[in-house]
């Protein structure tokens, strides 16, 4: 008998809603010029350009926001309680669920040194989970999708994660998908742009396939 498909995707993705796009002008200018010389170096060595990544030099704009959250986005950049794999299958999913251009572009590289390849990624952007996935990658896959549509991991699911995720996982999970959620309301909201450091070719990868399939997109962006 066919798998039948996760509930959390079966009907595929939503349609897209009116958001600020690629080709719109930033909202709010990206400056970095309240950065101190050490988060400077920092940023721009995580970048892997001399210039501050457009995320951090728009944040940096709430100076005392911006001391606060960083040392949260720092660590979930690394994630250490997952793979490096895992890591970025869990952004790059979350990434083209709300429609964030911005975090695919740079996670697309992330996720190739992490050893994922460019068919692994085309499929992070599809629907039909299948047995292309090895089960701790489809388990993660379901509940982001879980997550994204209802906020919670379904019991069945987490039985799932539970067999291969420490307690310190389980709960760095949604807060790992949650964070890259909030940065794409953000990213989405002020149409920050997409760093000249990110290939172009990055955010052709799963993002415009060749069908020109629709992405969902989070409508709160």
């Amino acid at each position: 008998m066919p798998e039948q498909p996760h509930p959390a995707h079966a009907a595929g993705p939503p349609e897209r809603g009116e958001q600020a796009g690629a080709e719109d002008a930033p909202r709010i200018a990206a400056m970095a010029t309240g950065l101190g010389t050490a988060q400077r170096e920092l940023l721009t060595t995580l970048g892997g350009s001399e210039q501050v990544p457009n995320l951090f030099s728009t944040v940096s704009r709430n100076p005392e926001l911006f001391t606060a959250w960083l040392p949260l986005c720092l660590h979930q950049l690394q994630s250490p309680e997952f793979s490096a794999r895992h890591r970025e299958i869990v952004i790059l999913r979350t990434a083209w669920l709300c429609g964030s251009r911005y975090e695919w572009g740079h996670h697309v590289s992330f996720g190739r040194r992490a050893g994922l390849t460019d068919e692994e990624i085309v499929r992070l952007a599809g629907g039909d989970r299948g047995d292309q996935w090895p089960d701790s990658d489809r388990a993660l896959l379901d509940a982001v999708d879980e997550l994204h549509t209802g906020h919670t991991i379904s019991a069945e699911t987490w039985a799932v994660l539970a067999t291969f995720l420490d307690v310190s996982a389980l709960i760095a999970l949604p807060m790992l998908v949650g964070h890259y959620t909030l940065l794409a309301n953000l990213l989405n909201s002020v149409a920050v742009a997409v760093d000249d450091s990110v290939p172009p070719a990055n955010l052709l990868i799963g993002w415009a396939s060749d069908d020109k399939k629709e992405h969902s997109v989070c409508v709160s962006e």
